[in-house]
Order: structure tokens, then C-alpha cells, then sequence
């Protein structure tokens, strides 16, 4: 299987985790789950556009070697998952 690349935004990566590129060029991401994948010929085919100063493609097999933690999205589907609105209406005032 020929090598496979995520794109890290070097232009967007500012705070503590790195940006990547959605798939298909469709934006950006800090979740590594969310990021696109791209394989070298593509990279090749645009190398200007997938690789400068703005933008790293930096080998999935690499990435998966990095410091990774996982966080839960504070979204409804956790609210209710972790019963959040139940906990408030009993839970004592701090």
C-alpha cells in the first residue's frame, strides 16, 4: 500500500494541538479522527498546494507515533449520555 499523508495546517496551528486538514480539502480540524487522509500521489500531483509554508504533509505512520489525547465534545448528545441535566436538578449549590 503506498504511504499515506495527513496535511498539518502550519498557518491555522496556533493554541496546544495541531490543526490538520479536512478530508478533500474541506477545512480544518484539531481532531486527528477527523482529518483527512491523502495519499502521496495526490500530494505529488499538487505538491505546491500540499506542501509549503503553510501546510506540512507529515506521514499517517508518524502521527500515529505522536502524543495523543482524547477529549469528550461538550455537545447534547454528552449532556444526555452523562445524564448532566439530571445531576444538576439534586446535586447541591457550591
Amino acid at each position: 500500500m503506498a504511504e499515506q499523508y495527513y496535511l498539518m495546517s502550519i498557518k491555522w496551528t496556533k493554541g496546544d494541538n495541531i490543526v490538520w486538514w479536512g478530508p478533500n480539502d474541506s477545512g480544518y480540524t484539531d481532531d486527528i479522527e477527523n482529518a483527512g487522509v491523502y495519499s502521496a500521489e495526490q500530494i505529488k500531483q499538487r505538491s505546491i498546494y500540499y506542501s509549503n509554508q503553510g501546510v506540512m504533509p507529515v506521514a499517517v505512520a508518524k502521527v500515529q507515533q505522536a502524543n495523543k489525547r482524547i477529549t469528550i465534545s461538550n455537545d447534547s448528545k454528552a449532556v444526555e449520555l452523562f445524564g448532566i441535566h439530571e445531576h444538576l436538578k439534586t446535586a447541591p449549590e457550591y
